[in-house]
């Protein structure tokens, strides 16, 4: 499974992680990972059904986010992977870059809307407001 390999190549004590499967994993998978994964910065979750190219992608990054934020506030970066990514430059290096340009949001295109900026922002807060409740 690409997944394992991937996380085995880029875990990090300092780092958190949050690796979501889809609702119908099987219980055995689902338990093997979490057997193969314990450290306590990993987060082995298969709460939603995703659907490629639903809303429930999005929903399960948000998620994502709101688990990272309660296992450690203290992250400055996220970054989205699924479990075909793998990483062509080394982790030390990516670790690099994101030291050097602390503070920057790399995902907001430039033609991004203010309004747009503005209703993603509200909906973030308003989530978190919430405690991440549907």
């Amino acid at each position: 499974m690409e997944s394992i390999h991937l996380l085995h190549e880029i875990w990090h004590p300092h780092d958190v992680f949050y690796v979501h499967l889809n609702a119908n994993t099987s219980p055995g998978l689902l338990a093997g990972l979490r057997r193969a994964f314990p450290q306590p910065n990993i987060r082995i979750a298969n709460e939603v059904q995703g659907c490629w190219g639903c809303n429930s992608l999005v929903y399960i990054m948000f998620l994502g986010l709101h688990t990272l934020l309660r296992m450690s506030p203290h992250w400055t970066h996220a970054t989205l992977l699924s479990a075909t990514s793998f990483p062509i430059r080394s982790v030390a290096h990516y670790r690099q870059h994101l030291f050097e340009h602390q503070g920057k949001v790399f995902m907001y295109p430039s033609k991004l809307k203010d309004t747009v900026l503005k209703r993603v922002t509200l909906n973030w807060e308003t989530w978190l407001r919430n405690d991440g409740d549907q």
